[in-house]
C-alpha cells in the first residue's frame, strides 16, 4: 500500500518569473516553516474573532520565505536587500507561487 501522504513530500518545481524574464526553482515550505512564519505575523484576534496581522514585519517575512523557498538561484535576504527596490515585483510573484493559501486579502484578512 502506497502512503497517501506522499505528494505532500518536499518537491522542487521550476517556474518562469515574468518580473524576471527567467526561470527560478523554488520548494514549498514545510508546515513547521510555514507556522513559524504565521506566528510571528499573527497578533490575536479582534472582537469579531476575526486575526489580527502584523503588517509591520510582512514584508521582511515574505523576503525571508522566499529565500528559504528559493533553490536555484539562491538568493539571501541581504543580497536581495541591497537591490534596486524593482526587484519588489520579483519578490512577490514569487511568494505567490510558494504561499496560495494564507494569502491577505484587500483588507489584510486571511483567505
Amino acid at each position: 500500500m502506497s502512503n497517501v501522504f506522499e505528494k505532500f513530500g518536499q518537491h522542487e518545481s521550476t517556474h518562469f518569473i515574468k518580473s524576471l524574464g527567467a526561470e527560478v526553482t523554488i520548494r514549498k515550505l514545510t508546515l513547521k516553516e510555514s507556522e513559524e512564519f504565521m506566528d510571528r505575523m499573527y497578533k490575536g484576534e479582534d472582537s469579531a474573532g476575526e486575526a489580527i496581522i502584523d503588517m509591520t514585519n510582512m514584508s521582511a517575512i515574505i523576503l525571508e520565505k522566499v529565500c528559504l523557498a528559493l533553490i536555484e538561484p539562491k538568493v539571501t535576504v541581504e543580497e536581495f536587500q541591497a537591490m534596486d527596490a524593482d526587484v519588489t515585483a520579483v519578490v512577490m510573484e514569487i511568494h505567490k507561487l510558494i504561499d496560495k493559501s494564507g494569502e491577505l486579502d484587500e483588507e489584510g484578512k486571511l483567505d
